[in-house]
């Protein structure tokens, strides 16, 4: 997803550049405070010397970025979390209302993927999506968000153990492209409590959606963020696709 939406971005002109954060030797906010020291060398900026520090300096020169993140065990993955911090507690000062001393205020995007269906990503994550992109929105601005639902999670179902799966191997087609269907059982009921959770057969076809119509392409660039219809695509590996990329 991030490689086809880089792509299109760069066919409309923009310079774009992927970053995989597991490439990267770095953690989260140390909360050195350094980036909030009155008179310090390093105000407004992440001071911690490792390999994310020279990263963050050009980022934020940048006219825009997209975050992409799967969702494990019910959030954007640990190095997401680390990078969001790192990149914009700097950024907004201790003041009434936590002003943004951002040198640009960059368009922003967010890529999620996840392996329930779109019902159950809306019952489980708004709360989740909403405290993920506070800190985004505050020093740069609201983020577009895409989703990927129904994603697989293995290549091989049989070879590990999840037992709440099921699976055939029928084939067609979407449009002129070929796929394999892997009915799967997954969450329909999520719950605690006296509530057993309850289970349903079900295709993993990806759906991408964004939170306005129109659009070409699907593709939003850094010089404008063009909205787009939902639309299917082939099913994705959740594992192999997991966008830990900036």
């Amino acid at each position: 997803m991030c490689e086809s939406f880089g792509k299109g971005a760069k066919d409309n002109g923009t310079e774009v550049e992927i970053i995989h954060l597991y490439d990267i030797d770095f953690k989260g906010c140390r909360s050195c405070f350094a980036c909030k020291l009155k008179g310090g060398k390093n105000f407004g900026r992440c001071a911690y010397p490792d390999e994310l520090t020279p990263l963050l300096d050009k980022i934020s020169q940048a006219d825009g970025i997209v975050l992409a993140s799967p969702i494990y065990c019910s959030d954007v993955t640990g190095m997401m979390r680390c990078f969001i911090e790192r990149l914009t507690f700097p950024f907004f000062e201790y003041k009434q209302g936590y002003p943004s001393i951002a040198p640009k205020r960059l368009k922003t995007a967010m890529i999620y993927t996840m392996n329930v269906t779109e019902e159950l990503a809306n019952q489980m994550y708004p709360d989740m999506f909403n405290r993920t992109e506070f800190m985004i929105e505050t020093v740069f601005t609201k983020p577009e968000r895409i989703f990927a639902y129904d994603t697989y999670q293995f290549n091989d179902y049989d070879k590990y153990l999840v037992e709440t799966f099921d699976k055939i191997f029928p084939t067609g087609t979407v449009g002129s492209a070929t796929y394999h269907e892997k009915w799967r059982r997954g969450w329909d009921v999520l719950s605690s409590g006296s509530k057993p959770f309850q289970f349903f057969p079900r295709v993993p076809w990806v759906r991408l959606h964004t939170t306005k119509n129109g659009g070409e392409g699907g593709i939003r660039t850094h010089g404008e963020l063009a909205p787009t219809q939902t639309f299917e695509v082939r099913t994705l590996n959740h594992s192999d696709t997991s966008p830990y990329n900036v």
